[in-house]
């Protein structure tokens, strides 16, 4: 299911709106940005958007938004005007099969398929937007694997995404493996909280939330494969 909504490119903003998701038909949310660009020539036409994806069902990618960008470098600000699709929101088991949802800001044209990765031709791999339609409880395995200060608010936040080095991800793993064991069940709010995770992406709340710049990078045509390679797994899936 995509909903596009022309926008238009507006100067970078003070700071991000966010109100209830309820109130359909006004912002709920907003993102700023910029593109860069490593083509050899212009992308035709390039345009922004918002895709939710569900990682348990790696086919499963929802378009929510998008604006039009002119030129190699443009800012951006996106709007959201509706919370992801139910049907795409994530439910893991580790995670206490709490739902959120999980988006990425990508880049094409006007005439790209943005349920499509291949049909990608940038993205901002760094960051992730979560929509929490409930607030998880303090205590949660979800709050736990999203290294905040607290609980997350129900709505829209945006994380970043940390990459582990082959150093880093045994060190989480030595963690893991030197916790005591209850039989075969693990405590993972404990590994969240105590080991950062087991070795998979991990994400931190951004700096400055909705505020945190994005960042993304048009690629050749050529460069897809790597980009789908280079997506972020803070799930493990």
């Amino acid at each position: 299911m995509t909903r596009k909504l022309l926008l238009l490119l507006v100067p970078l903003a003070a700071c991000a709106s966010q109100v209830d998701a309820n109130n359909q038909g006004e912002v709920i949310a907003t993102m700023h940005g910029a593109l860069t660009s490593s083509r050899m020539s212009p992308l035709p036409s390039p345009e922004v958007e918002l895709v939710w994806l569900k990682p348990s069902e790696m086919s499963r990618i929802s378009g929510a938004e998008h604006v039009d960008a002119t030129g190699l470098i443009s800012q951006f600000t996106l709007d959201v005007y509706s919370p992801p699709p139910d049907d795409i929101l994530e439910m893991n088991a580790i995670l206490e099969n709490r739902p959120f949802g999980m988006g990425l800001v990508v880049v094409g044209s006007t005439n790209t398929d943005f349920t499509q990765m291949t049909s990608w031709r940038g993205a901002d791999l760094d960051h992730m937007l979560l929509y929490f339609p409930e607030a998880p409880p303090a205590d949660s395995v979800l709050t736990a694997f999203l290294h905040g200060a607290g609980a997350p608010t129900k709505g829209f936040h945006l994380y970043t995404v940390t990459r582990l080095s082959e150093a880093e991800r045994q060190q989480r793993l030595d963690c893991v493996n030197a916790m005591p064991q209850n039989g075969m069940t693990l405590d993972w709010a404990a590994i969240f909280r105590d080991c950062r995770g087991a070795g998979n992406d991990e994400l931190d709340p951004a700096p400055q939330d909705l505020d945190t710049l994005l960042s993304a990078n048009v690629i050749e045509d050529g460069a897809i494969v790597q980009l789908i390679n280079d997506m972020p797994h803070p799930l493990g899936i």
